[in-house]
């Protein structure tokens, strides 16, 4: 059934503006002359279009009907086209356009009356845009409006769409004209000459290149501990130098994470474990109760995404989850924004299990660190990428001038991190040895490093990463003695970044980050191996350490890569246009229906 021609516009401009226009520049005597009319459809590239075909403005915003009924018989003997696009792109483009005032009086006398106090697209299609309102201003006027015949129908020869402009004008100038019409006559049918003769080639204006958007990007740490120097982990400074790195490139970042978290440039909303969270005595004696850290950790992750899903603290383009919790990943299809999870850590069943219930439509875009734990996901999120983290190279000073005789390790004092053989390993090598990092297995302290402690072996407590930087610059080597398939090992990364090589246990990624040039390997949880690679790794040029790192680990490359996706993703969504209104104002369907 053909579409029935909407109305002519019903609000009127005013009289004084009507009074005041400047004398049109446009006029049908191009296409007369030329036997071609192009019908401009407002923001679909018809400017480059007008001046390839008559050098000029061309005929303007007319309707095909304005036309024939302006013409007369006339209209016959002109082979007509269009260019078309996609609905939702011409109403953002038209939005951007006028809100900056358009190309004359009129444009800027609406852009001041309407979108003066309009700040988004989003705002202007739920505030003023409607089918009547649509029809007031030329930009916005629906397509099926310039291209329909009386009767409802396809009034042109062809429709080009715009992304395909270039070639769709070509193959437009490649038709045989029509005759013009004349008086009936005996004899052979006159000639029909090709339009190519007559039609200049297609230049289309360079694409003007602008400032890539910001992006408005939340950030989930973890609710258990606070993000601030000195970090308690490699993930609590990754997020933190993401971030930070973020904001530096001016996109509007929020940082959900405990209360005392600090980022510079960052908004930081408190992600507390517990918040609010008072059980009554019958449910703590429920059977189906556990443990007291993780109802408090579950009750923090639900309330924030249940907060994000509300918009309680505005509308964001992505939402990167980077806390080990699985709610971010399940309820992420309650959130109108891009997705994205770094898996930090190899699978839990709680994370296998909130990826599985999801389609993969919904699911949040997975990386990982390395490509190490990349294997460890690979049977429940084959599709998980890498994005390797990275260190600020600013904060990571470079150190050319050791003490020949000292080595350093750094990290969290617990049985999994293994300092005690640490200790043996810098004994073996001859070496002294600096432990920094917190204590947060006390027990283990007091049983297996405590009491190797001695003259030549230190441990100097927690550090930020300035004290951190001056201490791996100070040694020869760094030792790590990971007693578990560690995902990556950011403080690899840093010694490296400070020049300094490593010797480190065959275990979880540290052979991605070990090369020949930058330290050696040892055979896992043996002291002498690791003492004997020491002793190699200290001779090793502290300078491709460095260089290492700034081709391979830097901070600014890692924001890159996360920025590319953020906007791969961002741009993949449907533009957050309310389907319903856009509908009503004829700028979505019809147009399809008579094409």
């Amino acid at each position: 059934m053909p579409l029935s021609p909407a109305p002519e516009p019903a609000l009127a401009e005013p009289a004084s503006s009507r009074a005041s226009r400047p004398e049109s520049p446009y006029s049908l005597g191009p296409a007369l002359a030329t036997g071609v009319l192009f019908v401009h459809v407002p923001k679909t590239g018809g400017t480059s279009v007008a001046r390839a075909l008559y050098g000029g403005a061309g005929v303007g915003h007319r309707t095909v009907r304005e036309v024939r009924a302006e013409l007369g018989p006339r209209f016959d003997g002109l082979s007509t086209f269009a260019v078309v696009r996609d609905p939702v792109d011409r109403l953002a483009s038209a939005f951007r356009y006028l809100k900056a005032g358009g190309s004359n009086r009129l444009d800027a006398a609406f852009a001041e009356r309407v979108l003066r106090d309009v700040p988004t697209l989003e705002a202007f299609v739920v505030g003023w845009l409607t089918p009547r309102t649509s029809r007031a201003q030329v930009h916005f006027r629906p397509q099926a409006d310039f291209v329909l015949d009386a009767r409802g129908r396809l009034g042109v020869d062809v429709l080009i769409p715009y992304a395909d402009l270039a070639a769709g004008y070509e193959a437009v100038r490649r038709r045989p004209a029509r005759a013009t019409p004349g008086p009936l006559r005996r004899g052979p049918r006159p000639r029909r000459r090709g339009l190519r003769r007559r039609l200049r080639p297609l230049r289309l204006r360079p694409p003007v290149t602008r400032p890539a958007r910001s992006l408005r990007v939340a950030l989930i740490g973890t609710a258990r501990y606070p993000l601030r120097e000195p970090f308690v982990g490699g993930l609590a400074a990754h997020v933190v130098g993401l971030a930070r790195g973020l904001a530096e490139r001016g996109h509007d970042v929020t940082l959900f994470a405990p209360r005392g978290s600090e980022a510079a440039g960052v908004r930081v909303v408190p992600f507390c474990v517990g918040s609010g969270l008072d059980f009554s005595e019958a449910a703590r004696g429920d059977v189906s109760m556990l443990a007291a850290p993780f109802m408090a950790e579950h009750h923090a992750a639900q309330r924030l995404m249940l907060g994000l899903s509300r918009g309680e603290w505005g509308r964001f383009d992505v939402v990167h989850n980077h806390s080990l919790h699985y709610l971010p990943i399940a309820m992420a299809p309650t959130i109108d924004a891009a997705h994205v999870t770094t898996l930090h850590a190899p699978p839990t069943p709680w994370q296998e299990s909130a990826f599985a219930c999801l389609p993969e439509p919904d699911r949040p875009r997975a990386v990982t660190v390395s490509a190490t734990n990349q294997v460890t996901w690979r049977r429940s999120l084959p599709s998980c990428g890498v994005v390797r983290n990275g260190v600020d190279l600013g904060r990571w000073a470079f150190s050319g001038a050791p003490d020949p005789g000292l080595a350093v390790w750094a990290g969290r004092i617990v049985p999994e991190k293994g300092p005690h053989l640490a200790i043996e390993a810098a004994r073996a090598a001859g070496l002294r040895l600096r432990l920094v990092g917190p204590v947060h297995d006390r027990a283990y302290y007091e049983a297996e490093v405590a009491p190797r402690l001695g003259p030549d072996v230190e441990a100097v407590g927690h550090a930020t990463h300035a004290a951190l930087a001056g201490h791996y610059g100070a040694a020869a080597v760094a030792l790590s003695t990971a007693r578990w398939e560690e995902p990556y090992g950011l403080t690899l990364v840093e010694a490296l970044a400070c020049g300094t090589p490593v010797a480190a246990f065959r275990r979880g990624a540290a052979p991605e980050l070990v090369t020949d040039e930058t330290g050696r390997l040892a055979e896992p949880d043996c002291p002498e191996s690791l003492g004997r690679a020491a002793i190699e790794a200290a001779r090793l040029d502290r300078r491709a350490c460095r260089r290492w790192v700034e081709a391979h680990a830097s901070e600014s490359a890692m924001v890159g890569h996360y920025l590319g996706l953020y906007r791969r993703l961002a741009a993949a969504r449907p533009p957050r246009v309310p389907a319903a209104l856009v509908g009503a104002a004829g700028l979505v369907g019809g147009l399809e229906a008579a094409a």
